[in-house]
């Protein structure tokens, strides 16, 4: 039987290889320029024009591409769903369910738990004992977590400079307009003072004409 923290695990990477579209293991996930995933199909049915369902991102259908990573940890969760199911359909020893023997090693190269009756089998077969197997997978199955993780960092760290840059261009806005609302009566003082002097220079040269002969 799967042990709390091994079954807590498994729900955790499950979450990983879920469309939060569809709620279903991901088929051809497909990532997004703003770092989410989805399948191909629930992509397609959004449209030609669509926002990401989970950060409302506008975003170009043509941006979207295959995500291999997740697709190979969706392939390793199916089958440590099927390794866990087929440990609690048997007894609490995990008996083969072919001869009824406890499951002691697993074949790297078949992919599968085995008894000691089953090793004849898979003679020349690269062998290894149950928690081996497991930390094998589980380091497999962080390599290939771990650069979803940092291209999700890197896709928020660019989100949130983006929205700083937003923010300092919206400041720089206001302080412009505000600066704009200053100076528009000062213009309007500066443009009645030029026409003022205008006119008085007008009058001095009508004035100058009139004192002629």
């Amino acid at each position: 039987m799967a042990t709390s923290g091994e079954k807590t695990a498994l729900g955790e990477l499950s979450q990983e290889a879920t469309c939060p579209l569809c709620l279903d293991f991901f088929k051809q996930p497909m990532g997004l320029s703003c770092g989410h995933n989805f399948c191909h199909d629930c992509l397609a049915q959004l449209g030609a024009e669509f926002s990401c369902p989970q950060c409302r991102a506008k975003v170009e259908p043509s941006s979207a591409c295959p995500n291999r990573a997740l697709a190979n940890v969706v392939c390793l969760v199916k089958r440590l769903r099927l390794s866990e199911g087929a440990q609690e359909e048997s007894s609490s020893q995990r008996l083969c369910q072919e001869h009824g023997q406890p499951l002691q090693s697993f074949c790297s190269r078949e992919k599968s738990l085995l008894c000691p009756a089953c090793l004849e089998g898979h003679q020349g077969h690269p062998l290894l004992s149950l928690p081996e197997a497991a930390q094998q997978y589980k380091d497999l199955l962080d390599g290939l977590l771990e650069p979803l993780r940092k291209e999700e960092q890197k896709v928020l760290h660019q989100r949130q400079a983006e929205e700083e840059s937003r923010q300092q261009c919206q400041e720089l806005l206001a302080e412009a307009e505000r600066w704009a609302w200053c100076w528009s009566p000062c213009r309007s003082c500066s443009g009645r003072s030029s026409g003022l002097a205008g006119l008085a220079g007008e009058q001095e040269e009508d004035g100058g004409e009139w004192g002629g002969p």
